[in-house]
């Protein structure tokens, strides 16, 4: 069986991903809680997205675009998919 893996791809400047590059280049004075009350998340939400734990979902796509101003053309650029076999599930 085939599952996928899904990463950020990494910013060549920061080693990061966009809404952490946001954060660091343009706004460094906006903690992570601060982004998560303006996009109606938890901090550890914008923390795994920002790691690359997790990425964010198309629901909030509108509101990241409208507090950061990145597009999510931006976002899905930034993400890599890896096709990566299960080991030990029958196929």
């Amino acid at each position: 069986m085939t599952t996928a893996n899904v990463m950020w791809l990494d910013d060549a400047a920061m080693n990061t991903n966009p809404l952490k590059a946001w954060r660091d280049r343009q706004n460094p004075k906006i903690s992570q809680e601060k982004l998560a009350e303006m996009l109606g998340v938890k901090a550890m939400t914008v923390s795994r997205w920002e790691r690359g734990g997790h990425l964010p979902n198309k629901k909030h796509w509108p509101e990241i675009e409208k507090a950061t101003g990145i597009a999510p053309s931006e976002l899905v650029k930034h993400i890599l998919v890896k096709q990566v076999e299960t080991p030990g599930l029958a196929q």
